[in-house]
């Protein structure tokens, strides 16, 4: 999805996000974001990237000539590219990683580490008090 500036204002809550992902929107390119909004999105695998207004502008012509065009974010070159054309894109460094390692799914971090989670239970006096 390509939209403009303050995007997700006014919908902190999560319902947003996971429409928007239900919907089958994996990505949105937009001028900025508001940040809890991209927060919610990202811990959905929803990429959220930024670029120039000049480059949303191009980005929608290229929607206009063609309805089918295809963007690919690479997520390594921090680039959106689209009909030999690309754009340089902006996002928080943290929440890059997150999405080039994996670990933007707190619940699958948190599965992976079961036994290290068993264990540090394990000694938790306060949970042997049941």
């Amino acid at each position: 999805m390509i939209t403009g500036s303050n995007y997700g204002c006014g919908s902190s809550r999560e319902h947003a996000p996971q429409a928007l992902h239900r919907f089958g929107i994996n990505a949105i390119i937009a001028e900025s974001f508001a940040e809890i909004f991209a927060g919610n999105c990202a811990s959905l695998g929803v990429v959220g990237v930024t670029v120039s207004a000049k480059d949303i502008v191009d980005l929608l012509n290229a929607v206009k000539q063609n309805p089918q065009t295809l963007f690919e974010i690479n997520l390594n070159a921090k680039t959106v590219s689209y009909n030999g054309r690309s754009a340089n894109f902006e996002m928080p460094e943290g929440r890059r990683q997150a999405f080039l390692n994996g670990t933007w799914d707190a619940l699958a971090v948190l599965q992976q580490n079961e036994s290290s989670i068993k264990k540090t239970e394990s000694r938790l006096v306060y949970l042997k008090y049941k």
